[in-house]
């Protein structure tokens, strides 16, 4: 199913405001006082450089130092509890939460930011750089070290599919998106503007889009669709977000070239008139 190959990522040495949220199945956790009743999940690095969550759960500081310029990643796991992974101050890979907490004494490229995913059949899957330069996944699906060179500063994404595998999108050392996994399409020939990072989800008829933004700086899905440009300029150095949404279709948000904020797919909207700060990237679900 998934090429299996051998090395490891020792440890580098080393220590941005940024957030990831989650959905969380109603009922799970523990709700305290000022704790949220819609259930979700936020996980950020705080101003003190430590990993939060806040929500449903409202957990507060974990104490665990992150990575300065990164951000961390969360999922739902199919039993409705959470899991992250961030990138810890010493440059190593972390996972905490209901299913592994601790250091995966793997070392991280230093700037970059790992990806988590759910699987349906239970678990989860992480997809990051190594401080090597290379892909590398681990998780319930097995660990592998793909022997794919990224391109510096960039992170990869990673998406469950509902068959129960897993599918990554990244750029690789030429430029070039990249997606491996159950699929498996290798390189697919379309240069990524330098220093992003695609997006990529899954869709409930089990296939999978990817987004980002192209190197003649247009906005790009492709996948089961595969709609190729969208001919909507970004703004530099900003990568887009994407979501399945329940229809079987989805949604991409970015940064227009123009500053503000843009959705399109299967709703189209267009531009909302709103402006975010310069250089960010918006995220969404579906």
């Amino acid at each position: 199913m998934f090429r299996k190959r051998t090395g490891a990522a020792g440890p580098a040495l080393a220590g941005v405001l940024a957030v990831a949220a989650t959905l969380l199945a109603v009922g799970t956790g523990t709700a305290q006082a000022g704790a949220s009743t819609v259930p979700y999940e936020v996980a950020f690095q705080a101003n003190t450089g430590s990993l939060w969550t806040t929500g449903s759960d409202n957990h507060g500081t974990w104490n665990l130092g992150m990575m300065t310029g990164t951000s961390p990643s969360i999922a739902t796991l199919a039993n409705g509890s959470y899991e992250m992974a961030f990138q810890a101050n010493t440059g190593s890979l972390w996972t905490v939460g209901s299913a592994r907490s601790g250091s995966w004494n793997l070392g991280m490229m230093a700037g970059t930011s790992p990806s988590i995913t759910a699987l349906t059949g239970g678990g989860f899957e992480v997809a990051f750089q190594a401080n090597t330069g290379v892909l590398w996944t681990v998780g319930t699906a097995g660990d592998t070290d793909w022997g794919l060179a990224m391109m510096k500063g960039t992170s990869p994404a990673i998406t469950g599919l509902s068959n129960g595998n897993y599918e990554v999108a990244f750029q690789d050392n030429t430029g070039s998106l990249w997606t491996v996994g159950s699929d498996d399409r290798g390189n697919r020939d379309l240069g990524m503007m330098k220093g992003t990072s695609p997006a990529i989800t899954g869709l409930s008829n089990g296939n999978y889009e990817v987004a980002f933004q192209a190197n003649t700086g247009s906005l790009w899905t492709v996948g089961s669709d595969n709609h190729g440009a969208w001919n909507l300029a970004m703004m530099g150095s900003t990568s887009p977000a994407i979501a399945g949404l329940s229809n079987g279709s989805y949604e991409v948000a970015f940064q227009a070239n123009t500053g503000t904020l843009w959705t399109t797919g299967s709703d189209n909207h267009g531009s909302w008139n709103l402006g975010p700060l310069k250089g960010t990237s918006p995220a969404i679900a579906g």
